[in-house]
């Protein structure tokens, strides 16, 4: 048979690529198609792709829900920022930073744009981009701050980048798995 899978970028995109050695141990004759995408969630609606790593949207009865985890998210800066002596910031504070974040209509931020909402807040990035990899040379740089997962943040820091724990209300998200 065949699977086709859409992860999120980052984070869940490596977590799916783990899990997906123990799958392929144990049916080694399923042909596997993982791809990194923002809208997987859209994909498996229009039954582009089977299933969906990412992180839970508004509850929707048309999917099958499986969750696996929460995963907390964290401003990030440079080591040297105003900032990164702080243990804790609360929500509200972010919008008084450069902040480098992802694209409206990504995944990640139409999760952050719902959090601004409840906090009445509005955010103005000064960069917008898909990569994330690209977000974090440019907050190592001092170009500005950025929000990430906990996950990808020990994934993908060597050392410079300091984070912050968003309290007030902390921003945590569930990842799972859907599916119809």
């Amino acid at each position: 048979g065949n699977l086709v899978i859409g992860a999120l970028s980052g984070d869940l995109s490596v977590i799916a690529s783990k899990v997906l050695l123990e799958f392929h141990a144990k049916y080694p004759h399923v042909q596997i198609q993982l791809f990194s995408i923002d809208d997987a969630v859209e994909k498996v609606k229009q039954n582009e792709i089977d299933l969906a790593l990412t992180f839970m949207p508004k509850p929707d009865d048309s999917f099958i829900h499986i969750p696996l985890y929460q995963d907390e998210f964290f401003l990030v800066v440079q080591m040297d920022h105003a900032w990164s002596d702080r243990e804790a910031i609360e929500f509200r504070e972010i919008q008084s930073i450069p902040l480098i974040l992802n694209p409206i209509g990504h995944c990640f931020r139409k999760l952050l744009e719902e959090a601004c909402l409840f906090a009445e807040i509005g955010l103005q990035p000064i960069i917008e981009s898909t990569d994330t990899k690209a977000i974090l040379e440019l907050v190592e740089e001092g170009i500005g701050a950025t929000i990430l997962s906990g996950k990808l943040f020990l994934l993908e820091n060597k050392g410079d980048l300091k984070a912050i724990k968003i309290t007030n209300p902390a921003f945590i998200k569930e990842v799972s798995i859907l599916h119809h």
